[in-house]
């Protein structure tokens, strides 16, 4: 069963699509915390993100250039009619699809049906780009993070750990939440290779002063030791 996530404030409109997608076995998920969107997309793990434009706190194009750095997903961005500007912004910023307010849901099922087709086919790859993290900045394709002075290299898997960490804006990101996308990627780990990777990261980033915290609630979150 596919799993979709959708991010709009709209309670008409996402119940409407709710009762509409659960009759082709679709799993709709909304979100509840709007300061928390890319945790609730780690959280759920979706195949697909509907997306609006005028959210809460961050627009949409926040969130998903968030998302589009952890995942090649599709994202399929809602707009209303006075703001078509947006949905030309929004394809541009790497969205598969849209659709302007008002719309039918039927048209919004078939795009949402072909755009989880074409995901099947290309494949659940990530995409590589230069991550951020107060003044450290991650190179994904080369696996290197630096400080702006020193570069500290780091093994694939590390590279994939500390890049849900900038990813992750400071929360916590549980041992479970790190293995479920790891997964996603092909790496396949356990709880002890985990905190094995983790030590030895760890171990690394002292080099630049940053350093992982791992919280008594059980989660790991990045802390610049400056």
């Amino acid at each position: 069963m596919d799993k979709i996530l959708i991010v709009d404030d709209d309670t008409i409109l996402v119940h409407e699509i709710m009762s509409e997608f659960k009759k082709w076995d679709l799993l709709v998920s909304t979100v509840q915390d709007w300061k928390n969107v890319l945790q609730e997309f780690i959280k759920l793990q979706p195949d697909l993100v509907i997306m609006d434009v005028k959210l809460p706190n961050y627009d949409g194009f926040y969130w998903s250039d968030k998302i589009r750095q952890l995942s090649k997903l599709p994202i399929i961005f809602l707009t209303g009619v006075d703001q078509e500007p947006n949905a030309i912004r929004a394809m541009g910023n790497g969205a598969d699809d849209y659709l302007i307010k008002p719309f039918s849901v039927n048209v919004l099922l078939s795009k949402v049906q072909a755009s989880l087709r074409r995901y099947q086919v290309y494949g659940k790859t990530q995409v590589n780009t230069q991550l951020k993290f107060g003044k450290y900045i991650l190179y994904t394709m080369s696996n290197e993070v630096t400080d702006g002075n020193n570069r500290v290299s780091l093994s694939p898997t590390e590279g994939n750990i500390l890049k849900l960490l900038f990813l992750s804006d400071n929360y916590l990101i549980s041992s479970e939440q790190c293995l479920q996308i790891l997964w996603q990627g092909g790496l396949f780990l356990d709880n002890k290779a985990l905190r094995v990777n983790m030590s030895r990261l760890r171990h690394k980033l002292r080099k630049i002063k940053l350093d992982i915290i791992n919280v008594n609630k059980g989660g790991y979150r990045l802390l610049d030791q400056k």
